[in-house]
């Protein structure tokens, strides 16, 4: 799905043993740049997408068109 980078690869099987590739994936700026993902524990703490996920609920922002993670090749 998408593109994914070396490097986006090669962190990922670092510091998670797969590559990550879920809609939420990038790397976390909450967690000093470590590889994320809905399906990883830190996302429950991370605040990258507070922002965009409160505009989607207030329904100014269509998360499927306008939205763009920090690493959306995943």
């Amino acid at each position: 799905m998408g593109l994914e980078t070396k490097d986006w690869i090669e962190d990922c099987v670092r510091w998670r043993g797969t590559v990550l590739r879920g809609f939420y994936a990038h790397w976390c700026h909450d967690w000093d740049c470590l590889p994320v993902d809905e399906n990883t524990p830190e996302m429950d703490c991370c605040c990258c997408f507070d922002e965009v996920l409160k505009d989607f609920r207030k329904g100014e922002v269509n998360i499927f068109f306008n939205f763009d993670p920090f690493y959306s090749g995943a």
